[in-house]
């Protein structure tokens, strides 16, 4: 039954589902779900690796015995049952593949992933690549930002811990708890009531960097659920305006519920004009108006792979050519918000330089922007994460910070009279 329920759960995730989804479809919840979803996280984290030494393996069950093999970890599944490999010549493979000089190969092969995103991330990271994926492919804890327009951290801690969650402070945003142990987080009256979301460490410093202020609007062009955006509306308090587009209904129907139990009364949701066409009465007041844009653009999502371990395998060349293109085009749309000394924040859960650096570059030489350096906008409890705040650029990343990976820039419009050279 346990190996049927895998199975089951393998070939969901191999049509798309997430490890929630792929639970449901194999019928498994309660204790069984963290262990199932622990073997789904191997498979994925395994999947690559896998099938360069041994391909067509079909089973779920075989995967798992053969990166047992390759791992000379005791088997954790097969049962007994005599396994479509020899454990020997697997490891024998792996081990050829390893001893290469190209630093690419052997990356793809021991952090498992394509050579595609495996040549993205050595270009970007270097020799911290290897360290990046093993960190990455670790699970992710949870940590909740608390609604600080309506409670504390310090409140909200007593709070859960009477409805029996124990949680720690944050060390870098200050709106963030973490979530002490493993496992799923219950139900919470405190939840039910608003006064907190799920959202990462270094989700949060992206609101934070933006710094939203009470008597200018901001924009928040890529809001999808929503949850910068409510982290935007809550440290703003009663004050201000933000005005969350996206093109996705769906999720704005969902951040319209998630700020409604925020009380999140000073947000405005609505969904992306098309290109081209008249701005809704209700749009028409903001444009060129915001004082902060904050395009959180849609990227490759390598930065959250200890949340979505399913993302690596739909990451291919392809989308890593197109991705930078499409961003570029977002950010230069989201200019049509900015005010003549408004900032644009462009933040990605990505560390890869094709979809942050370059983008940014392009923008400044062609729509006449510049990036500033940290020290013009992180602010001072920051500055422990960039030693150097001459840099344009703040790259968290979970071996280094122990958060999600995120990139952030903070550009404005050159004020020297410099004509833009786009063609």
């Amino acid at each position: 039954m346990i190996d049927d329920a895998l199975e089951s759960a393998w070939r969901a995730v191999q049509d798309g589902a997430t490890l929630s989804e792929a639970c449901v479809a194999a019928g498994v919840e309660g204790s069984g779900r963290e262990r199932l979803i622990g073997e789904l996280r191997r498979l994925l984290a395994g999947e690559a690796r896998l099938e360069r030494v041994q391909p067509g393996l079909a089973s779920a069950s075989a995967r798992l015995a053969a990166l047992d093999a390759l791992d000379e970890r005791a088997p954790q599944s097969g049962g007994g049952r005599r396994l479509p490999f020899d454990a020997a010549a697997l490891r024998a493979r792996e081990a050829e593949l390893l001893s290469r000089a190209d630093p690419v190969l052997r990356l793809a092969q021991r952090g498992s992933v394509s050579d595609a995103v495996a040549a993205a991330l050595h270009r970007t990271l270097g020799d911290e690549a290897q360290a990046f994926l093993d960190a990455s492919w670790r699970r992710a804890g949870l940590c909740l930002r608390v609604n600080v327009a309506r409670t504390t951290r310090e409140e909200l801690a007593e709070r859960l811990k009477s409805e029996g969650v124990a949680t720690r402070p944050g060390t870098m945003s200050p709106w963030a708890l973490h979530v002490v142990g493993d496992g799923p987080l219950p139900r919470t009256r405190a939840q039910e009531e608003g006064l907190f979301e799920v959202q990462d460490e270094a989700s949060q410093l992206v609101a934070f960097v933006v710094d939203p202020l009470a008597k200018a609007p901001t924009v928040d062009v890529c809001a999808g659920a929503g949850g910068k955006t409510l982290a935007l509306c809550a440290r703003l308090g009663k004050k201000g305006r933000v005005v969350a587009l996206d093109v996705n209904r769906p999720r704005l129907r969902e951040l319209r519920a998630r700020a409604a139990r925020a009380q999140a009364f000073n947000l405005l949701v609505h969904e992306t004009p098309r290109a081209g066409s008249e701005l809704p009465a209700p749009l028409r007041p903001l444009a060129g108006h915001a004082a902060r844009v904050l395009v959180d653009a849609p990227c490759s999502g390598l930065g959250v792979l200890g949340r979505k371990p399913d993302l690596a395998r739909r990451v291919d060349l392809g989308v890593l050519r197109r991705l930078p293109e499409q961003q570029l085009e977002i950010a230069r749309g989201a200019l049509a918000w900015l005010r003549p000394d408004g900032r644009l924040i462009y933040a990605t859960c990505t560390p890869l330089r094709e979809e942050n650096e370059a983008v940014v570059e392009r923008l400044c030489a062609e729509e006449g922007l510049e990036a500033l350096p940290m020290s013009a906008w992180l602010p001072a409890e920051l500055f422990a994460l960039a030693p150097d705040r001459s840099s344009t650029v703040l790259r968290l990343l979970p071996h280094v910070h122990g958060t999600d990976a995120f990139t952030i820039h903070v550009l404005r419009r050159r004020s020297d009279g410099t004509e833009t050279r786009r063609g």
